[in-house]
């Protein structure tokens, strides 16, 4: 099975992610978030400080941002765990600096690595939790406006399986 959690900046995605793995006796944890630097961003870092004390110690913790090779690395009884793809986005578009260059420019390129990485969770028979964030006062300013664009062409085009219930805190359409 397959699932996405999505819904606001620090409304227990990650949390609500973990509990669909913890039964497992083989989870990685995808980090594919900035590094945890309490000098640049103590907030970052204590926030990650909080979600490595709260992972079981039998949990291997993976920082990439390589999504495609971490999805397809490892035994096919092992859960993946991506935390968070928000935090992914922002880090492929600082690599290709798309803050500062035109969209045609790097748009492709990070199509390609969105579909590998959608390729990459098709192609492989294990469990795969993910939890994605929309726009939050985490990103910097840049991302901040950039970055609803991107998600908006990323989300279309990822795989659609099968739907699970939504986060309890995800805000329900009336």
């Amino acid at each position: 099975m397959k699932a996405l959690v999505t819904g606001g900046v620090r409304s227990g995605k990650s949390f609500h992610a973990e509990s669909l793995v913890v039964a497992h006796e083989q989870v990685v944890y995808v980090a594919p978030g900035p590094p945890a630097d309490p000098d640049d961003d103590p907030e970052w870092a204590h926030r990650v400080a909080l979600h490595q004390e709260r992972r079981p110690s039998h949990w291997t913790t993976l920082e990439t941002t390589d999504l495609e090779s971490a999805i397809e690395d490892g035994d096919d009884g092992t859960a993946v765990l991506v935390d968070c793809l928000g935090t992914w986005l922002t880090a492929q578009l600082d690599e290709l600096d798309a803050w500062d260059a035109i969209r045609e420019d790097w748009e492709p390129v990070l199509m390609e690595r969105v579909d590998a990485a959608a390729s990459a969770g098709d192609q492989r028979g294990r469990d795969g939790r993910g939890a994605g964030a929309p726009v939050g006062p985490r990103l910097p300013r840049p991302a901040r406006r950039r970055e609803p664009a991107v998600l908006g062409r990323v989300r279309p085009g990822a795989p659609r399986r099968r739907r699970t219930r939504p986060h309890p805190l995800t805000p329900r359409p009336r």
